[in-house]
């Protein structure tokens, strides 16, 4: 049976920890011989080395468990290997997942509660639902261990999402080629451009059909290679908005540093691209922040509740709040939570 556990992940561990790739740990301990092959680790840093409580800093599925003798104590000594293993991109707090989750938060190997592990996981793998590298992994750990009773958590097409919403892009394609050609991953890829592996899989499947320039040029530099010129006219053809500028996608969950900078218009879309918000600042990469970091952190800025985004720049005030009510307006119904949750400047 597939279980979660919650693992402390030290930083100056005295361990052979390699953090994204395996985490030993004594069997001696308590639930030392518990962990086994297609079983979840969340990784959760100490409360004195955590940054603002946000405590849990990744998440993996076991592939395998080594066992040996430590030469020098004589202490038998598990290692488990990931088969996959993802940092999680701002880390969670124990209060966003609904409060602590572990049996005995005193262990440095905790259970979670039986009723809460499919509640987390769909939290915590929803960051992870466009990763092709990820999915892959986890057919493979399905075939050869044990189905995982959340697979459908990072499967596309249980996702409500319809093919065809997902068709791949000019870019999309060019990028996925460009990989190939490589022999790149899309983790060395996210390594080298600084856009995550999450957003890549997207781009690549077509969630995000148009992102920003800056993504794309930043794509291009660490591929080392250049958009074909009839690309760029269908990119252009497809997102410049005369008068304003280019419309773009951005992903509001991928690293803050790639959310658009400046003033403009912006709407989430929910997990079957709904439009169901519209906002709109004079500096929509802070207006974001705040959301994440603010005391009133809105309860649904998450996955799967908001999906994606996407923007306009409008640098001027007046327009940028005229061009807001009436999109508010077009969607009437749609924008489910302007009706309720309203933040302006």
């Amino acid at each position: 049976m597939t279980r979660v556990w919650i693992v402390a992940q030290k930083k100056n561990s005295a361990y052979k920890d390699v953090e994204g790739e395996s985490y030993e740990y004594p069997a001696s301990i308590p639930n030392g011989k518990q962990i086994s092959k297609g079983d979840y680790l969340i990784c959760s840093r100490t409360k004195a080395e955590s940054k603002d409580g946000k405590r849990i800093i990744g998440v993996g599925r076991v592939e395998a468990i080594h066992i040996e003798n430590d030469p020098f104590s004589g202490k038998e000594m598990r290692t488990a290997d990931y088969g996959w293993y993802r940092d999680l991109p701002y880390g969670f707090s124990f209060d966003e997942i609904g409060g602590d989750p572990r049996l005995n938060s005193q262990h440095s190997i905790s259970s979670v509660v039986d009723n809460r592990e499919e509640q987390i996981l769909e939290i915590l793998l929803g960051e992870l639902a466009d990763d092709i590298e990820v999915q892959s992994v986890e057919e493979k750990l399905d075939e050869q261990i044990s189905p995982s009773p959340y697979r459908k958590r990072i499967t596309s097409s249980d996702d409500g999402v319809s093919n065809a919403q997902d068709q791949q892009t000019p870019f999309g394609k060019w990028l996925e080629a460009a990989l190939i050609q490589r022999g790149m991953t899309q983790t060395t890829l996210a390594r080298l451009s600084g856009v995550s592996s999450a957003s890549i899989g997207k781009i690549i499947r077509g969630e995000i059909r148009n992102p920003r320039k800056t993504t794309r040029t930043t794509i291009e530099g660490a591929l080392g290679r250049d958009l074909d010129e009839s690309i760029e006219t269908a990119i252009a053809e497809e997102v410049n908005i005369e008068g304003l500028g280019e419309f773009s996608d951005f992903d509001p969950h991928s690293d803050t540093s790639l959310w658009p900078e400046g003033g403009g218009v912006y709407v989430f879309y929910d997990i079957s691209h709904r439009p169901i918000y519209v906002g709109q600042s004079g500096n929509i990469q802070r207006r974001l922040k705040g959301y994440l970091e603010g005391t009133r952190r809105p309860w649904w800025f998450m996955k799967p509740i908001v999906q994606s985004a996407s923007f306009i720049p409008v640098e001027d005030t007046h327009l940028r709040k005229q061009l807001e009510k009436v999109m508010i307006l077009f969607l009437k119904s749609n924008a489910v939570l302007n009706k309720t949750f309203v933040y302006r400047d």
